[in-house]
C-alpha cells in the first residue's frame, strides 16, 4: 500500500486512489526513467528514498523505501524490444497502452475489460470472449480469438485507422511491430499453441490481398513499413477506394491520400471546421441512424431510438450548435445525474458497466450501452462505483469529415 505526499505535484490530485490502482502503477514505475540513461535511479528506489512516496504494510506501518536489491523482487512490465517472453511483452504493452481505462473502475467505456498485467488473461473478459460493441464483419469473431489473430477484434482495433481504432490516446498510426508481437501472443494462446509469422504480400496479384483480414493486413504492414515498391505504392489508393468493404479499407485509410473534403476529423477535431459550414439535416439523420454511429442506441428521438442517454426529440430548443458540438467531442465533460455510468462487481467476480435503473435490498438493474437492462440479486453484490467516463463513447466524430459533422448537427439543431 501506499501513501503521496504532496510535494509530488503530479500526484497531489490522485489522493483518493486505491490501493488496486497504486498498486497497477507499481509495475509502469519499477524501472529507471525512460531518458536516464544506464546509471539512472530505478524511479520505485527514488520515490520511496526521497519521500514522495511511503510504503505502507497491511498494518499500517510504515515500511523501508525500496532498495535496488528489493526492488527486483517486485513485479515490472518489459519492453516489446528487449528481454523477456511473449506472453510478457504483449500483456506488458497492454497494460501500458489500454489498462488504464480497460480496468474496474477506470472507465474503459460500455464494456469493463481488466487488461492489468497481474489479471490472470482467464479474467480479463477478453479471452474467447465475443464482442459486444461490434465485430467490424470478423468470421466469428472474438475480442481474443486463441490461435487465431484474424478473428481478434483487439488485433483489428490495433492495426485499422477511423473509429473504433485502439489505444485510443496518443496514437494515430497503427504500431507495427506491437501488431507482430501481439499478433503471435494470440496465435500463441491456442492449444496447442501455433507459430504466426506473416507471408509477404504477392505483388504480382495486388487484387488477392482486398478480400480479407488476413489477406488485407500484409499488405497494409508492408505499405506502412515502407516496403512496398513506388508504383504499387502509387497503384495502392484507387484500388482501396474501389474496395467495397469497410473491414478492408479501414486498414489503408491512413496511408492513401484523402479526396479534396474527404479529411476526417480525427483524434483532434477543430470545433471551428465544423461550426463554420452549414449542415444538412437530411444526411444528418442518415447519419444519426447509422448502425457504425450508434447514435439511436444510446438517444431516443420521437419514439424511436434507446435510453441509456438525454431523449434528443427537441434538443434543439435547449442546446446551441456550439454546445451540442461540445457534447458529441466530449461527452464525459458533463453528464447528467440520471444518465451517469456505474461499474458493478459481483461476488463470482463479474463486472457490468451501466445506468443505475433500480438498486434497494433485493436487486440492482443496470440499463448497458445497448439499452439492455442487467438484473443482479442485492447479496450478489460486491462493489458499486461511479465512473468517470459517459457511456457514449470518445472520438464518436473521428472518423467523419467536418461536413459530415455538420451535417449530424444540423439535423440535431432542427430537432425542436
Amino acid at each position: 500500500m501506499w501513501t503521496f505526499h504532496s510535494r509530488a505535484q503530479c500526484l497531489s490530485c490522485h489522493n483518493a486512489w486505491s490501493e488496486y490502482t497504486l498498486a497497477f502503477n507499481t509495475r509502469q514505475l519499477n524501472r529507471a526513467p525512460l531518458f536516464g540513461g544506464e546509471k539512472a535511479t530505478n524511479q520505485l528506489v527514488r520515490l520511496t528514498t526521497e519521500e514522495y512516496a511511503n510504503r505502507v504494510g497491511d498494518n499500517e506501518h510504515v515500511l523501508p523505501p525500496f532498495s535496488a536489491a528489493s526492488v527486483k523482487k517486485e513485479p515490472a512490465l518489459v519492453p516489446l524490444q528487449g528481454d523477456g517472453t511473449l506472453d510478457s511483452k504483449a500483456r506488458s504493452y497492454l497494460h501500458v497502452n489500454c489498462a488504464h481505462c480497460h480496468r474496474f473502475g477506470g472507465g474503459g467505456g460500455q464494456v469493463v475489460l481488466e487488461l492489468d498485467a497481474a489479471k490472470p488473461l482467464q479474467e480479463t473478459g477478453v479471452f474467447d470472449v465475443r464482442p459486444r460493441q461490434g465485430d467490424f464483419g470478423l468470421p466469428d469473431a472474438r475480442i481474443v480469438a486463441p490461435g487465431d489473430p484474424y478473428r481478434s477484434v483487439l488485433f483489428y482495433r490495433m492495426a485499422k485507422f477511423g473509429r473504433g481504432r485502439m489505444p485510443h490516446l496518443g496514437s494515430e498510426f497503427p504500431h507495427a511491430h506491437a501488431l507482430d508481437v501481439v499478433g503471435k501472443w494470440i496465435a500463441s494462446l491456442s492449444n496447442p499453441p501455433k507459430d504466426w509469422t506473416l507471408s509477404n504480400p504477392d505483388i504480382n496479384r495486388p487484387e488477392k490481398a482486398y478480400v480479407t483480414f488476413g489477406e488485407a493486413w500484409p499488405f497494409a504492414r508492408a505499405l506502412a513499413l515502407g516496403k512496398i515498391e513506388d508504383k504499387l505504392a502509387d497503384d495502392l489508393p484507387p484500388l482501396v477506394a474501389k474496395h467495397g468493404t469497410p473491414l478492408v479499407r479501414d486498414l489503408f485509410e491512413g496511408h492513401t491520400p484523402a479526396a479534396p473534403g474527404a479529411r476526417k476529423l480525427g483524434a483532434n477535431p477543430r470545433p471551428a471546421s465544423v461550426l463554420t459550414l452549414k449542415g444538412d439535416p437530411q444526411k444528418g439523420a442518415a447519419l444519426f441512424a447509422n448502425k457504425e454511429m450508434k447514435c439511436a442506441n444510446y438517444h431516443k428521438v420521437g419514439t424511436a431510438g434507446g435510453a441509456v442517454g438525454p431523449d434528443l426529440t427537441t434538443i434543439g430548443q435547449v442546446r446551441t450548435r456550439s454546445e451540442l458540438l461540445d457534447s458529441l467531442l466530449n461527452p464525459s465533460a458533463k453528464v447528467e445525474p440520471q444518465f451517469a455510468a456505474y461499474n458493478v462487481r459481483t461476488k463470482d467476480e463479474k463486472t457490468y458497466t451501466g445506468v443505475l435503473v433500480k438498486r434497494d435490498e433485493k436487486q440492482l438493474v443496470l440499463r448497458d450501452a445497448e439499452s439492455k437492462e442487467i438484473v443482479i440479486a442485492g447479496d450478489e453484490v460486491e462493489s458499486v462505483r461511479p465512473s468517470r467516463l459517459s457511456l457514449m463513447p470518445d472520438g464518436l466524430l473521428s472518423a467523419l469529415t467536418p461536413q459530415d459533422a455538420a451535417d449530424l448537427l444540423g439535423y440535431l439543431a432542427t430537432r425542436k
